[in-house]
């Protein structure tokens, strides 16, 4: 799909963007009018589940990924997820 888009965006450009597909979306990749390359990411936040002991390995709530590290390690050296970029700042989500 292509679109030309003024600056400032329209309204109407606006919605054309965020349209029920961009739900499904998580990247869009488009030039401007000189050439310039730009890439769009969706942000995703989530937590990292873990159990109350501070020894067990943490999971992220995004894509699943399992640190197999210990979660007292994991809160002091990911803020964000190296595996899919989710922001990780939000904390943790106990299993229940």
């Amino acid at each position: 799909m292509t679109l030309t888009l003024n600056s400032p965006i329209t309204e109407e450009q606006w919605d054309a963007i965020t349209d029920v597909d961009f739900d499904n979306t998580d990247e869009i990749y488009f030039h401007t009018k000189r050439g310039k390359e730009v890439y769009f990411v969706k942000r995703k936040n989530g937590k990292w589940i873990c159990s109350d002991d501070l020894y067990e390995t943490a999971v992220c709530s995004c894509c699943g990924w399992d640190t197999t590290e210990p979660w007292q390690h994991i809160k002091n050296w990911f803020e964000f997820c190296p595996h899919c970029g989710a922001d990780m700042r939000g904390g943790r989500r106990l299993l229940t």
